[in-house]
């Protein structure tokens, strides 16, 4: 059996490189494509003659770099960067009105992972990369396989559904190829100036807890399904966090915390305006430590602001979408309506 997968193995190997897909130089995302495209077409070709055969199957990879650096009093706690690689796979097996993917009615820990994820090598050799597709897609396959047929059991036996809507819906092929998303960030600068914005939280030492955080990510991804679709984007965010704690008399936890979002690390607020927010929040713990309990009590309130837009959207949004939930467990109090 060892001998078989051996032969089996290195067939495969052979055969990729004998089909002669460009390789990924600098990660572009004409080379990452075509990578996906010949190993997807190849995978397709064949899982579509199987017995029960597979009508979609769709890849994605997804190439990060991040950075993240966090200083507290005024000394620096963290300094770090990785790069990370890795791929999705989505197998659909069955056709577009009913597949894997149907909500088993009845069992609601009867569902199996419909996206397999898959570590992907840094390198940009094609090899390693489409080998290590091929494998995730003979697991999802064969997922996705046995959950059809727990689904046509599932549907066999109970009663017709009320509104019997396809599983997945055909779309038209999609072309998009953004700009790939990369950041340069000096870090020896960035580690100087979130210490002297953690700094002056030193000088309270009734605030027990404090740090100053940034956290910058690129993010570019490559998708591609059997349909024919397309799609490579990029986009890079930095976030720049602020967080202290006090406690009142009592013994009550006070937090406060600020956060701050841009597309790159020139667009965040200037040192002068955080270390304004930094004092800012050591006076408002101040005033919290003070401020007397309030009684609990059951009555109107007023929400304004995101508070507002935040539960409107928790409540009742979601519910108005109840048309579009396939599972008979999720907020379909409007689904009629």
């Amino acid at each position: 059996m060892n001998r078989l997968k051996l032969v089996v193995l290195v067939g495969l190997l052979c055969l990729l490189a004998q089909q002669g897909a460009p390789p990924i130089h600098g990660a572009s995302a004409g080379a990452v494509m075509a990578v996906l495209q010949t190993e997807l077409q190849r995978n397709y070709q064949i899982l579509k003659k199987e017995p029960v055969p597979a009508y979609f199957i769709g890849y994605t990879v997804h190439d990060e770099r991040s950075s993240t650096l966090a200083a507290s009093n005024g000394a620096l706690q963290r300094s770090d960067e990785q790069r990370t690689r890795f791929g999705t796979v989505e197998v659909r097996v069955g056709d577009y009105l009913l597949d894997n993917t149907h909500p088993i009615r009845g069992d609601t820990g009867a569902a199996s992972p419909r996206i397999s994820r898959v570590t992907l090598p840094l390198t940009d050799e094609e090899l390693p990369i489409r080998l290590a597709l091929w494998r995730a897609t003979d697991r999802t396959f064969k997922q996705a396989s046995e959950a059809l047929t727990r689904v046509k059991t599932n549907v066999a036996s109970k009663i017709r559904e009320e509104d019997p809507a396809p599983d997945f819906s055909r779309e038209e092929p999609q072309t998009h190829s953004g700009d790939q998303a990369a950041y340069t960030l000096d870090t020896a600068q960035w580690e100087a100036r979130l210490r002297r914005i953690s700094a002056p939280f030193a000088d309270d030492p009734l605030v027990f807890r404090s740090d100053v955080s940034l956290s910058v990510a690129s993010h570019n991804r490559y998708y591609t399904p059997s349909e024919g679709t397309q799609i490579a984007t990029g986009e890079v965010s930095c976030r720049l966090f602020i967080q202290a704690m006090t406690k009142a008399e009592d013994g009550m936890e006070l937090p406060l915390y600020a956060s701050y979002f841009a597309r790159s690390p020139e667009g965040l607020p200037d040192e002068k305006e955080l270390i304004a927010d930094v004092r800012e929040m050591m006076a408002l713990l101040g005033r919290l430590r003070r401020a007397p309990l309030v009684d609990p009590f059951s009555g109107p309130a007023v929400l304004s602001g995101r508070a507002a837009g935040v539960f409107f959207h928790e409540i009742f949004g979601h519910r108005v979408e109840g048309h579009r939930q396939r599972n008979v467990n999720d907020a379909q109090t409007f689904a009629k309506s």
